[in-house]
């Protein structure tokens, strides 16, 4: 057996090695027998999967999979009983109630603005969310009775924030600071790498008249890593 040459880093032979690497695995992801689901950058995998389904079995179920497990961790306990007493999957998947979430899996459009993710029960954005609990706190702090659909009318949409910066994440930012939800709450605990924040005195005022944050950073840099 002859041992093949290597090839250094910075040889003309290695760029071409690459791109020849490359042209293979482009070919091999556009034929027709390779799943559509991992062509994207982002691989969203839909909760009916063939393969990778992450929902309950129990059709119209509205809860994920237990780790691990076919159902829910409730349905899941309905098929152990069930299966004990000599029964089929057959039949349980018949006879068993589909249950509704316990939260969104994927969340709704805010009330108000379209193109921003519902975020409480209200059915409103972060930012109008915020809004209302602080209305709602000075109104009933003057002793004054609150109405949520008669405050709800005097309300204007916000101008989405586009995609999470975050670049695996296909979520839509819900923050001036441009991360989704989820990312926020990582990057406030992470200790907020690269002192990313709004100007001093911003609110969703500013908002409302078109005027977009213009945010701040002590290592951009940083930041963006």
């Amino acid at each position: 057996m002859t041992a093949l040459p290597l090839v250094s880093v910075g040889s003309p032979h290695a760029t071409r090695t690459v791109t020849d690497r490359l042209e293979v695995l482009q070919t091999l992801i556009g034929a027709p027998d390779f799943d559509p689901l991992f062509r994207p950058d982002v691989i969203n995998v839909p909760p009916d999967h063939l393969a990778y389904g992450w929902m309950c079995r129990v059709p119209d179920c509205g809860r994920s999979k237990a780790t691990a497990k076919e159902f829910c961790s409730l349905h899941d306990d309905e098929w152990l009983a069930w299966q004990k007493n000599g029964g089929h999957m057959g039949e349980f998947l018949q006879a068993a109630k589909p249950l509704s979430s316990v939260r969104w899996l994927v969340a709704p459009p805010c009330r108000l603005c379209p193109d921003l993710p519902a975020k409480g029960q209200e059915g409103m954005c972060y930012m109008h969310t915020e809004r209302w609990i602080g209305y709602r706190k000075l109104r009933r702090g003057k002793g004054e009775e609150v109405d949520f659909e008669t405050w709800l009318a005097t309300q204007r949409p916000f101008t989405a924030f586009g995609k999470c910066q975050v670049v695996a994440c296909p979520s839509v930012a819900d923050r001036p600071l441009g991360l989704c939800r989820q990312h926020h709450y990582r990057y406030l605990n992470v200790g907020k790498s690269g002192g990313a924040d709004l100007p001093p005195g911003w609110t969703p005022r500013h908002l409302e008249r078109g005027e977009r944050p213009t945010i701040t950073y002590a290592d951009k840099a940083a930041f963006r890593e």
